[in-house]
């Protein structure tokens, strides 16, 4: 399978360990950008730091070094040298604004097999009762806003409507046909 944005790899570890036991394999792409203090709503300890580093300290922590490896780059490119129909799942965590949720989408489902899984997370299906549509169709172009990713409650509505499901507080998969 496939991880778009993995970050530090929390939920790597957590796929990665999953996948573990049938000796699957996890391919995560990210940018793996360098932060810089203009963002300092993360974490003091990721800033000016080599996040792949981290990224990888972790996926070796975790005894998961053959079964996770990181590909540096754009899931926006990235999905140019992955075949149609060739993954069981791609869990989708990376640009949390509508379009490119959309575009993600739209490049990543064809990669996953018939009877596959297409998931992802910071789909605060709960949350989207309390915010109008005017809210969410005003703030989806932004990351996360008033409790909310409005990008990602947005693109999903439309996308898969009724057929998501739910997993923990703000999961969801949808089974492709």
């Amino acid at each position: 399978g496939v991880e778009l944005g993995s970050f530090t790899g929390s939920s790597s570890i957590f796929i990665g360990n999953a996948i573990k036991p049938r000796n699957g394999k996890l391919f995560c792409v990210d940018r793996w950008a360098t932060y810089k203090d203009e963002q300092s709503s993360l974490n003091p300890l990721y800033l000016n730091n080599n996040i792949l580093q981290i990224f990888r300290d972790n996926i070796e922590l975790a005894g998961l070094t053959n079964n996770v490896f990181p590909i540096v780059g754009d899931s926006k490119l990235v999905h140019s040298i992955i075949a149609d129909n060739s993954l069981d799942f791609v869990f989708i965590d990376c640009d949390h604004k509508y379009s490119g949720i959309m575009q993600d989408l739209h490049n990543w489902t064809p990669k996953v097999k018939s009877g596959g899984i297409i998931c992802g997370h910071d789909y605060e299906h709960d949350r989207p009762k309390r915010f109008d549509v005017d809210y969410i169709n005003k703030y989806c172009e932004e990351d996360y806003v008033g409790d909310i990713h409005c990008g990602v409650v947005k693109a999903i509505d439309e996308v898969f409507g009724d057929y998501v499901y739910f997993g923990g507080s703000s999961g969801w998969c949808v089974y492709k046909d």
